[in-house]
């Protein structure tokens, strides 16, 4: 039997997951996409007689054309091979900020959508290169706590948000305790002495994908345009540990504003929306009165919206109206 590329990554252990916690890559946001659609006739045009590698329509399977035996080479025969990405996964994720002891504790709740297909096995978060006071713990309520570990080298990009590369915090499922489509799970824990701002929560199967290691070189060029972790792995916009102790409120001020625009930009949020309007109304508020205490009186309606409150409130002191 040819070998594969996998590993038992339901089992891994704390120092596979630091080795593993800078891989990968998520179905969205990617354009033009590097490799072309599979036909769904299977009948391969012409400008596509070199390639050997495409995507399914829904971009959740990589259909590979294999010689059918390994001794033809790439000019043999060719069988077609579909490898699941394991990408159908619809993420989203809430926070909560307590003040504990001089720290904020950063608790986090992830659910995947009942239309996923596939679960959730790997959660992510990114916090600043340079944050070293960091805690990171699962607190499971059912099933065997997620293994929690931070990377050491500063790769992790931000999607939308214009930062600096930072780590990646990463929890990694045990067992079979995984978030199947339409369920959620929480008590994931990070404490910190930085304040909240926005940054980028990362979620995936927890799986490698397999490919036949006996495949011709060519296909493998093929492959590695696939190697982005966008292509393997979805995003969602949270609150994380993002401000030094001391930082200059007019600095965390200027951020908030950069991160509104850009969600903007992006059409993460929209500038016609009253809650955009209100939480760029109380910024510059803030800057023309530093030492102000506006109050934002449009409560969120969506999940970024929550956690660029939640944000707000123990970074800059801007309290949410109360109900009536």
């Amino acid at each position: 039997m040819a070998a594969l590329t996998r590993l038992p990554l339901h089992r891994a252990s704390l120092w596979l997951l630091l080795v593993l916690i800078g891989g990968g890559v998520a179905a969205q946001d990617r354009s033009p996409d590097p490799v072309p659609t599979w036909p769904k006739n299977g009948q391969i045009p012409l400008q596509y007689r070199d390639r050997y590698v495409f995507l399914t329509d829904d971009k959740h399977t990589v259909v590979v054309l294999a010689p059918e035996r390994p001794d033809t080479g790439i000019t043999g025969p060719k069988q077609v091979i579909r490898v699941p990405l394991w990408n159908n996964i619809v993420p989203l994720v809430s926070a909560s900020l307590t003040r504990v002891s001089g720290v904020i504790e950063y608790e986090y709740t992830i659910e995947n959508s009942k239309e996923a297909q596939d679960p959730i096995g790997k959660f992510s978060v990114i916090v600043p290169a340079r944050v070293s006071d960091l805690k990171i713990r699962h607190v499971a309520k059912g099933g065997a706590p997620w293994a929690g570990a931070a990377a050491y080298a500063a790769i992790a990009q931000q999607v939308i948000l214009q930062r600096s590369p930072g780590r990646y915090l990463t929890w990694f499922y045990q067992g079979d305790n995984v978030v199947q489509p339409g369920s959620t799970r929480d008590g994931f824990v990070i404490e910190s002495s930085y304040l909240p701002g926005l940054t980028t929560a990362w979620f995936s199967a927890g799986r490698l994908v397999e490919f036949d290691q006996s495949w011709p070189r060519e296909i493998f060029q093929q492959l590695h345009l696939l190697e982005d972790r966008r292509w393997y792995e979805a995003s969602a916009i949270t609150v994380g540990p993002t401000f030094p102790p001391g930082t200059p409120k007019e600095a965390m001020i200027e951020s908030f504003r950069q991160d509104l625009e850009q969600l903007i930009k992006s059409g993460s949020l929209s500038a016609s929306s009253e809650f955009v309007k209100e939480a760029f109304g109380v910024l510059n508020e803030l800057r023309r009165n530093p030492s102000g205490r506006p109050v934002l009186k449009v409560s969120p309606q969506i999940k970024i919206e929550a956690a660029f409150t939640a944000a707000l409130a123990i970074s800059l002191g801007i309290s949410e109206r109360s109900p009536q």
